[in-house]
């Protein structure tokens, strides 16, 4: 994130010992989350019986590690902040503020912001018999014509959400959203290497042109749409936490809306992605006959 221009980020392992292998520090240690480490470098380059560098790499031992995020419970609120929570609490017109305060740059659109803030706060999960029988976790869809501003109300989100991650259909793979077992070098060893919406979980991850992608890379995201949980069986097995909500963005399957057919015909989406989506706005750019002849008159004008 702090990379600017067409610099690529650098990549160091990191090794944990004695009481930083402690359960306890797993929720600083999950994907996605930002911690400090402060350990030693460590050098393991190999050598040929020449003396001659074969691979130079090196490796931090761990000392300490400390979170640079806060949970949403271990929030600290200032007294000022406070104050000014309880005054928006009892404004009548509190939704219309929020409503009209998100991406401004994009007039108009109430109700698909207020879909988005919605999805933003997130619902209630519901227990039944100590089993969370619903999530509520809300997943959107925002699908239309092209040009109607879904990219940039989606990327609003940015500034907002504590979590946020954003991918290209086109551009990603059902592995890279999810996660997928790379080769460790070093331990010779296979470990799992989370995706876009592993390391967004607890915020939102945006997924723009999803028509784009293939069916099969499609499949990736059912798990963890409804379940919450990303399963890996293959070199090696493990499940990731992926309590991720997601905002789609696409457009119609023949490019524009068709006012002669129904719209869940024009959505190319398998039956199990629409089935799990909470919401599903459609933008059309509806082309007014009587406005383009006005246009036209003044221009000739």
């Amino acid at each position: 994130e702090a990379i600017h221009g067409n610099n690529m980020p650098k990549e160091i392992g990191v090794f944990l010992y004695e009481d930083l292998c402690n359960p306890n520090l797993d929720i600083f240690l999950s994907q996605g989350n930002r911690i400090a480490i402060t350990g030693i470098i460590k050098d393991l380059t190999k050598f040929t019986n020449r003396g001659e560098s074969v691979e130079r790499s090196f490796i931090v031992k761990a000392n300490n590690i400390e979170p640079l995020e806060e949970q949403y419970k271990e929030m600290r609120i200032t007294d000022e902040e406070i104050r000014e929570i309880n005054e928006l609490s009892t404004n009548p017109k509190l939704k219309d503020l929020l409503v009209d305060s998100y991406c401004p740059d994009i007039y108009g659109n109430e109700i698909v912001k207020q879909g988005i803030l919605l999805q933003l706060f997130g619902g209630r999960p519901i227990y039944q018999e100590g089993r969370k029988v619903c999530s509520g976790i809300i997943h959107i869809l925002l699908i239309g014509d092209p040009s109607e501003g879904k990219t940039t109300l989606s990327k609003y989100l940015k500034l907002l959400s504590p979590k946020y991650q954003y991918a290209v259909g086109k551009g990603s793979t059902g592995r890279g959203l999810t996660a997928y077992a790379v080769k460790d070098e070093i331990l010779a060893t296979w470990c799992l290497q989370a995706g876009s919406v592993v390391l967004a979980s607890g915020g939102i991850c945006v997924v723009d042109e999803v028509d784009k992608m293939d069916k099969e890379e499609q499949q990736h995201l059912s798990e963890c749409m409804s379940d919450q949980t990303v399963t890996i069986s293959k070199a090696v097995k493990g499940t990731l936490k992926a309590e991720t909500s997601i905002l789609a963005c696409a457009n119609f399957k023949g490019g524009r809306f068709d006012p002669f057919q129904n719209v869940f015909q024009q959505i190319d989406f398998p039956i199990w992605m629409i089935n799990r989506l909470t919401l599903i706005f459609v933008l059309k750019d509806i082309i007014d006959e009587e406005f383009k002849k006005i246009k036209g008159e003044k221009k000739e004008e």
